[in-house]
């Protein structure tokens, strides 16, 4: 799941994860900073605030740990396509077998 969820929130977040200042200096220019509010603020919180939570985002999703971490994610069980081998050979076919079975014999061509 975790891929999945870092593809959503590269999604909702397009292209903000890619405007944030390069450091916290930019707030100590002045024009840098008057920039900031103005631009990289939501209705609800301030430059300062949106910096913050974009600046974690991209620790989740961009950053050098949140590559490690993805990469542990997706093969701390083994390789996925030796696991989805696995899965399909050790799952319980015939609950599914009946249901599908079950299912076809409700249809019956002649009423109507």
């Amino acid at each position: 799941m975790y891929p999945a969820l870092l593809n959503q929130v590269r999604g909702l977040m397009g292209g903000s994860l890619i405007q944030l200042p390069a450091t916290v200096g930019e707030f100590a220019a002045p024009e840098s900073a008057a920039d900031i509010e103005r631009y990289v603020r939501w209705p609800h919180a301030a430059g300062e605030l949106r910096v913050k939570l974009l600046k974690l985002l991209w620790d989740a999703i961009g950053s050098e740990f949140a590559s490690r971490h993805l990469q542990y994610e997706m093969f701390y069980a083994g390789e996925p396509s030796a696991i989805h081998g696995r899965e399909f050979r050790n799952f319980d076919w015939a609950p599914a077998q009946e249901l599908v079975e079950k299912c076809l014999a409700s249809y019956n061509k002649d009423s109507r």
